[in-house]
Order: C-alpha cells, then sequence, then structure tokens
C-alpha cells in the first residue's frame, strides 16, 4: 500500500493524541455545548442513517454546536447544514484532515455508533465523554465512558442508533430541516419521471437487465419517463438495460447533490439494497427497494421517517442468509438474518435476487404509487 493510501500516519497521529486525553479526568458534562458524532464506516447508507441521531440530539441539545465527521465525497449533501449541524470532510489516509477535526474541537460529548474504535478518534479530538454501545472489542471499549445496551430484537438501524442520543427518540423527518443542496449541473427529463437505478456496489445484488426492461416498458405504458442511473464505473449496467437509448441515462455521471434534486421530483424510486434507497428517505421519494442478502427490517424507514410511501421486496427462506454478524460478531442483534459474501463466495447463484420476479415489483411500484397518492389526498 503506498504512503499516500496509507491509514497508519493517522491512526499514530490519533494514538498519540488520545493517549493524553486518555489520561485526563473525565466525568460525565453537566452542561452540553459541544457534540461530535463520528462513525467509523463510509458508506452513503451508513452516514444518511445517522441522521435520526442528530435529529434527537439537536432535539435534546437545542443550543449545542453538533459536528459531524464525513467522508469528502459527502460535503454536498450537507452544504446547506441540517439540524444547524457542521460537518467536517475525514479521511482515515489523509492525516490533515484530523488536523482540521482537532482545531475543531474540544467536545462536551462525543457518540460513536457502530465500531467503538472511533472513541479513539473522538477522545484525540479533545472528547471529555464518550458515548457508544456494549460489546465489541476490549481496545476499543476502553476509550468509551458510556456504553449503552443494545435492544433485545432486531429494530430499523436507525432507531438503534438513535438510542445513543438519549431521551425518548421521539424526533420525526421534517424535510424542511435538510435543504436541498445545490445543483451542480441541469437535469434533463420532461413531465412526470421514474428512476430505476440500476446497481448497488455489491454485484451480488444487481438484477437481470430483461428485468429491469420489463419494469421501464410498464412505467412508459403508464405515461411515465423512465431515468436511469447508476453509480460511477457501472455504466455498462445501463448500457445493457437500454442498449437502443430509449431512456434518458444518467451513468455514474451525477453527484450526490444532483441525485438529491433528481429524487426530490421523481414519482417513484426502484432501486436494489444500496445507499442510494436511504437518500430517497431523505427526499420522501416513493420507493420500492430489491433486497437480497439482508433483512429489510434492519434498513426500512422506521419511527423517524414514518409514514413515507415504501415497499421492501424480500425472498423469504433462503438458506445461506445465515451469518446474523453486527460488528463482525454473531447474534449481538436477535432475530438478524443477512448473507455478507461477496461475488465470487456466492453459494446460491444469487437466488435471492432472482427469485424477485418483475411482477413481484410491479405489484410493489403500483403499492406504492397508490400510498403516494393517498397521502396527496389526505383524509
Amino acid at each position: 500500500m503506498s504512503k499516500r493510501n496509507s491509514k497508519t500516519p493517522t491512526r499514530l497521529i490519533i494514538g498519540a493524541f488520545a493517549a493524553t486525553q486518555f489520561l485526563a479526568r473525565r466525568a460525565s458534562p453537566h452542561r452540553v455545548n459541544r457534540i461530535l458524532v463520528s462513525l467509523y464506516y463510509e458508506g452513503l447508507g451508513d452516514v444518511i442513517l445517522l441522521t435520526p441521531l442528530i435529529a434527537n440530539l439537536r432535539k435534546l441539545y437545542p443550543g449545542a454546536s453538533i459536528v459531524l465527521t464525513i467522508p469528502p465525497a459527502y460535503a454536498p449533501l450537507y452544504a446547506k447544514h441540517p439540524y444547524g449541524l457542521t460537518a467536517i470532510p475525514y479521511d482515515r489516509r489523509d492525516p490533515t484532515t484530523f488536523f482540521a477535526l482537532r482545531d475543531s474541537g474540544p467536545y462536551d460529548l462525543a457518540v460513536v455508533p457502530f465500531e467503538n474504535r472511533q472513541a479513539w478518534l473522538a477522545r484525540a479530538a479533545g472528547a471529555r465523554w464518550v458515548r457508544g454501545f456494549e460489546g465489541d472489542k476490549w481496545h476499543y471499549r476502553l476509550p468509551v465512558d458510556e456504553l449503552v445496551p443494545y435492544p433485545p430484537k432486531i429494530e430499523p438501524v436507525s432507531d438503534m442508533w438513535a438510542r445513543l442520543a438519549g431521551g425518548d427518540g421521539s424526533a420525526v423527518y421534517d424535510p424542511a430541516d435538510w435543504p436541498a443542496p445545490p445543483l451542480g449541473q441541469p437535469l434533463t427529463h420532461d413531465g412526470s419521471f421514474a428512476v430505476l437505478h440500476l446497481a448497488a456496489s455489491s454485484p451480488v445484488r444487481d438484477w437481470e437487465p430483461d428485468r429491469w426492461r420489463a419494469i421501464a416498458d410498464w412505467l412508459t405504458r403508464r405515461g411515465l419517463t423512465v431515468i436511469l442511473t447508476t453509480g460511477p464505473g457501472q455504466g455498462h449496467i445501463a448500457e445493457a438495460v437500454d442498449p437502443e437509448k430509449r431512456h434518458v441515462q444518467y451513468r455514474g455521471t451525477l453527484g450526490l447533490a444532483d441525485l438529491w434534486n433528481l429524487l426530490a421530483e421523481a414519482r417513484l424510486l426502484i432501486v436494489p439494497d444500496t445507499g442510494i434507497a436511504h437518500l430517497a428517505k431523505l427526499t420522501r421519494t416513493p420507493t420500492v427497494v430489491l433486497f437480497g442478502q439482508c433483512d429489510p427490517a434492519f434498513y426500512d424507514p422506521g419511527r423517524f421517517w414514518q409514514g413515507m410511501a415504501y415497499q421492501a421486496l424480500l425472498v423469504p427462506d433462503i438458506s445461506c442468509r445465515d451469518q446474523p454478524w453486527y460488528l463482525r460478531r454473531r447474534g449481538v442483534l436477535a432475530g438478524l438474518r443477512r448473507c455478507m459474501r461477496g461475488a465470487d463466495e456466492c453459494i446460491n447463484d444469487r437466488r435471492c435476487m432472482r427469485d424477485l420476479t418483475p411482477g413481484l415489483v410491479l405489484d410493489a411500484a403500483q403499492k406504492v404509487l397508490d400510498q403516494a397518492a393517498r397521502a396527496c389526498v389526505g383524509p
């Protein structure tokens, strides 16, 4: 690994700063004026699923300054400071981003969802009190002051992480709390449209091109313009679905702010289990999500995004969903069923996705469109 991409220099710097802070006297804060929220993992969905935690912290501490570490690529989403927070780009491979975070401290409270290893970063950034979930490896727990128990059974991860705020977790999403980020490029579409996001981060979760074509044809017959989107490097999937270019295509050319604005106007999104499905929660886009490897109960809208027009599709009773791991440990969350295998490890010929037929998806799409129509009409 090149020095440019190595995480080792940043880890050494964090260790040095954390050691001095670790030896300082620690006590639960009586007043909380500055809060740090930091997540180890860098997936788009993971970062968006922190929103209920942020909202509940804001409800509990209306006057506090809240800082969130984010991967630099996600900065455009936070350009207008949702919930009044400050998003600080942080890259473990770039030590200069640590010093920017360090200069923003100290903090009265730090919250570290998911792996507690991020508590070392929080301590190095000057956090006086660190809160995280119980369990995890002992050397990750060491800098954590307050350990919160996991829920007794599986619940949406967004609701679970919101437990770390304290309080009753009663905050619900209001789109006014997250202003739309500024567009990076003009978007081309006419009239009412649906978005088909064709690919996920893992090819295990991809759906066959002929099935996407069947969905696009159905939407076209309903009078909707069809827009096909993919991530960077996935343009070949759009080519396979629509070689004649009958539909509008964005082959990895949209930034996250552009995707936000596109989804905000869409009548419908159909998408595999990937980060764009969570972005649609922020835009309140009627959504159908095709789940293969993971139980949808872990990622559904939950309390925070309640009332969203949403359908999750899953083929039940797939035997290879036999890796109920969370934090690389089995059995942390009762009832969790998932598969963590990559494309070259799949033992069931991707049956979890192959058995999701176009008919099932079309039925779900109709239900979501009907839900959205009822919400527009009201009681």
